[in-house]
C-alpha cells in the first residue's frame, strides 16, 4: 500500500526512514504517532489522547509529488522540526527514557523542556486500507 494526501504521494508503507520516536523505537512510513508538544506532556503526565494529534509517518519523493521540496521521511504536521529529509536527521523531539512510568509525575529536568515528544501507537503494518490519519489515506493502488 501507498499513502496518499489527495491525489499526492505520501510514501511507501513500510519503507524505513532513518527516524526513530521518542523511545527510540524505528519509525516506518504509515506508522502513527502521537505527538506532544513538551508542555502538553508535562501537565497531563500520560499519553491520554491530548496534544498535538494522531499523525502519520511520511516520506516524500520530489519526482513523484512535490509538497514540502525535499526527499526524505517526515512527520505530517510538525515536517519542519522532525524530519529526515535528504539524509540529515533532523529530531528536536525528547528521548524519554524507555521505563518511565507514565502515571507518574514528569521529572523536574523534562518539564523544562519545550520540545516534541513522539510516540509511536501503531506498527504500519496494523494499518487498514483507506484508514485516514490527518488527511493521509492508505491506498491500495501502484505508483
Amino acid at each position: 500500500m501507498i499513502l496518499k494526501s489527495g491525489s499526492c504521494y505520501d510514501g511507501i508503507m513500510g519503507d524505513e526512514t532513518g527516524m526513530m520516536d521518542s523511545y527510540l523505537n524505528p519509525l516506518f512510513v504509515g506508522d502513527l504517532v502521537q505527538c506532544y508538544y513538551r508542555d502538553d506532556w508535562a501537565k497531563t503526565y500520560k499519553a491520554s489522547g491530548e496534544g498535538q494529534g494522531i499523525m502519520p509517518v511520511c516520506k516524500e519523493n520530489t519526482d513523484i509529488c512535490n509538497m514540502t521540496g525535499r526527499n526524505g521521511a517526515y512527520i505530517m504536521g510538525i515536517a519542519d522540526v522532525h524530519n529526515n529529509f535528504d539524509g540529515n536527521y533532523k529530531n528536536r523531539a525528547n528521548t524519554i527514557n524507555s521505563c518511565l512510568d507514565h502515571d507518574k509525575p514528569i521529572p523536574e529536568n523534562l518539564k523544562e523542556m519545550s520540545e516534541w515528544v513522539i510516540i509511536k501507537i501503531k506498527d504500519y503494518s496494523k494499518v487498514v486500507e483507506n484508514e485516514t490519519w490527518c488527511n493521509v489515506k492508505a491506498v491500495n493502488e501502484n505508483l
